[in-house]
């Protein structure tokens, strides 16, 4: 019994363990299920989607077309009705929503207006085939019972690469269904503004404003034109068009040509006048950065930019509106702004819909909701239902579509159903109420440090400038230059800023004073005496009539020191000579640098290397004397040769005697 029982527990366990040992051999050798399944990839593309009505039992349609556009087959191809039950009333809600990180939502039960089976689980679904979808389902079905909301909606396509069971979604739509429960007004505005080119009043620094006048621009314009849409005007390119429109000269290779824009310009700012002022308003001159300023501390910027802004004429009865570079404000840029006074500024990351005038003061935060979808293409009918949707969620607080390409134009026109209303810039600024706005934290491109800094050495330029030519006209111009300098559209083409810094300081810089103003002087001067006086000559060779004054740096001041001349002024083309005074300590040779310096002391060029020997006789009484030296000592050796041949004859005349 023992023997027999001993071995009936051998043999179970090696059974056991055969089981155990096949059972680890089968999960060596299958894949995890994981691994096994290839999700298939169908696309799947928007065609139309309807809504009949907001009651109940009104019916949102949807079609779509289906294509295998992988190498494989697919099977089981079946597809159906998606949507979240939950309402978007907000913002914020709605760009997680378009985003896909909302994450909630369900597919539809399987009817047959929610359902449609395209192959069945052993049929093919061939690479290249395709097939059009039609699906529908009431608003009680789909749960959407708010009004003034917009809805999370779509379809999804499932399908499996290997006949199984193991479904997955191969493709789908994601949109949104719009319920307005009122009328919306918006206000669609239209932003005429460009990159800058002038460098100083007739001079440009290339011919892009013709090409955007004949195109983008001209476009806009026209847009502006339709009634119904509001328009803003940077007060920057309104002053690029007078300039252009009475003629001017262009930068190029180096020199300057007329301009071929000229009549571009005149027909573009005859249509711009004609425009209705009701519906205008304007922004700061050049579209400033004023997120980089007030990050960088530097509130020039927006004090000049409203200051040349004012000056432009023709603008003063239109309110000011802020644009910031990609809309985006943060809490330190609306505070740089609190000195504005009847003011705007736009703010796309403002968590409200709606226009808010701070109660601590300053501009009015006026909310632009952005209808850019993060999936879809532009122009798509996905962008234009997000579009349709942002405006839903605005409510009765109304939407400002800001426009400033074709691409928002056609947007903004395939996007105004009969429950939109046309409201002008003027009643969305009148519609403020107080309020603190909430601005949802992003960070944007700005002008660099490097580019502030840029600013600045400029900004010294002009100063320098000022000092040496003080009634040069080109100094009425700095402001604006500055301004433009400032603008957000160098954010995205900064080689085009570098181009017009590189203009303007060819006029202004340092080079232009240096290689404007020629000093002339000897290389050599020779003092006889303790003082003396020496000629400089000085050339303006530019366009503007200059003040300034020449001093003389020693490199031994404790022997040679030299008073700086007076100021001097000198018209354009002329040249004028000063006396220049040194006074020596002492004699010897002393190098100096005669250098042009403004009134102030400020250098404006390299400086010229001048020798001077300092000696109370001078050299010609150095020569002279070195040469009576010479005479003095060769006759007095002349004379005791003399001397020595007479007593060597009177010598020889004396011994014959004696010999006698």
């Amino acid at each position: 019994m023992t023997r027999g029982g001993s071995g009936f527990w051998r043999r179970a366990l090696g059974y056991l363990l055969a089981v155990l040992l096949a059972a680890t051999g089968i999960a060596w050798l299958a894949p995890s299920t994981a691994e096994a399944i290839t999700v298939p990839q169908l696309q799947v593309t928007l065609n139309s989607l309807t809504v009949s009505g907001s009651e109940p039992d009104d019916t949102v349609k949807i079609t779509a077309t289906v294509t295998n556009t992988s190498p494989d087959p697919v099977y089981g191809v079946q597809a159906i009705l998606w949507r979240s039950r939950d309402p978007i009333r907000d913002p914020g809600t709605l760009r997680k929503a378009e985003a896909a990180e909302a994450g909630w939502g369900s597919r539809m039960t399987a009817t047959p207006d929610h359902y449609r089976l395209v192959t069945r689980s052993t049929e093919a679904f061939a690479p290249g085939a395709k097939t059009q979808l039609k699906l529908k389902a009431t608003l009680a079905d789909l749960g959407f019972d708010t009004t003034g909301a917009a809805y999370a909606f779509g379809l999804q396509v499932l399908g499996t690469s290997d006949q199984s069971s193991s479904y997955a979604v191969a493709g789908q739509i994601r949109t949104f269904v719009s319920l307005p429960g009122a009328q919306v007004p918006v206000t669609s505005a239209v932003l005429l503004s460009t990159t800058p080119s002038k460098v100083m009043d007739g001079l440009f620094s290339n011919e892009s404003l013709s090409a955007e006048l004949t195109g983008r621009l001209g476009t806009l314009l026209t847009a502006a034109e339709r009634p119904g849409h509001s328009w803003l005007i940077d007060p920057e390119l309104l002053d690029e068009v007078r300039d252009q429109a009475d003629g001017y000269q262009v930068i190029t290779g180096g020199q300057t040509v007329p301009g071929a824009g000229q009549a571009i310009a005149a027909s573009w700012l005859a249509r711009y006048q004609q425009l209705n002022r009701n519906w205008g308003g304007r922004t700061l001159y050049g579209n400033p950065d004023v997120v980089g300023a007030a990050a960088a501390g530097n509130a020039a910027v927006l004090s000049r930019a409203e200051m040349v802004g004012d000056s432009v004429l023709g603008l003063s009865d239109l309110p000011l509106v802020v644009v910031p570079n990609g809309l985006i404000l943060n809490q330190a840029t609306l505070e740089s702004l609190s000195g504005l006074e009847d003011a705007a500024v736009l703010a796309g990351n403002s968590s409200a819909t709606q226009v808010l005038q701070p109660t601590s003061g300053g501009p009015i935060v006026v909310p632009v909701m952005n209808t850019a979808s993060a999936t879809a293409e532009p122009g798509s009918l996905e962008s234009r239902l997000l579009s349709l949707a942002t405006t839903v969620v605005a409510g009765g607080s109304g939407q400002l579509r800001l426009i400033t390409s074709a691409a928002d134009l056609a947007k903004d026109e395939s996007s105004r159903p009969d429950w939109v209303d046309d409201r002008s810039l003027a009643d969305l600024l009148a519609s403020a109420k107080d309020g603190s706005p909430e601005l949802i934290e992003q960070v944007g491109p700005t002008l660099s440090t490097a580019d502030f800094d840029q600013l600045t050495q400029i900004e010294h330029d002009f100063a320098t400038y000022e000092e040496v030519a003080p009634s040069a006209a080109v100094l009425a111009q700095s402001a604006p230059a500055l301004a433009r300098l400032s603008s957000s559209a160098w954010i995205q083409v900064p080689q085009a800023r570098a181009d017009l810094l590189r203009a303007l300081s060819d006029r202004v810089g340092p080079h232009a004073l240096d290689d404007g103003i020629e000093l002339h002087a000897s290389s050599r001067f020779v003092m006889s005496s303790r003082t003396n006086e020496f000629p400089i000559t000085v050339t303006n060779e530019l366009s503007d009539q200059i003040q300034v004054m020449v001093r003389i740096v020693s490199d031994n001041p404790q022997r040679l020191t030299v008073p700086p001349s007076k100021v001097f002024t000198i018209d354009p083309g002329q040249s004028q000579t000063v006396n220049i005074r040194p006074e020596a300590s002492s004699n010897g040779v002393v190098v100096a640098t005669a250098q042009l310096t403004s009134a102030s002391g400020h250098r404006i060029s390299e400086g010229t290397r001048i020798v001077v020997e300092v000696t109370d006789l001078g050299m010609v009484a150095w020569v002279i004397v070195a040469i009576s030296a010479v005479v003095l000592v060769g006759a007095t050796a002349f004379r005791i040769r003399q001397v020595r041949r007479r007593n060597a004859a009177a010598e020889a005349q004396v011994e014959p005697e004696r010999a006698e």
